[in-house]
């Protein structure tokens, strides 16, 4: 859980090397950018949460339709798609 951190900046790609992950929440942080396409290699994350991120952007990438979540988050941010 990285809510509330004070994490600046985009999300790394590295974290998709985490595949045994189920859960991330990254809630009221100072993140910007776009959701990078490598989360998709999270094959068991089943929760994303990025819920007030307010400088987040961009399409949410097809990639994560091949995840097994069963929840994403995202109010609060300027994410399309």
């Amino acid at each position: 859980d990285f809510s509330g951190t004070g994490m600046v900046g985009t999300i790394p790609t590295e974290f998709a090397h985490l595949t045994n992950v189920s859960a991330v929440r990254f809630m009221g942080n100072r993140l910007s950018g776009t959701l990078p396409t490598e989360l998709g290699g999270m094959k068991h994350l089943s929760f994303l949460s990025l819920v007030n991120n307010k400088n987040m952007e961009g399409t949410i990438p097809t990639e994560l339709g091949a995840l097994p979540l069963s929840a994403l988050w995202l109010p609060g941010n300027g994410h399309t798609g």
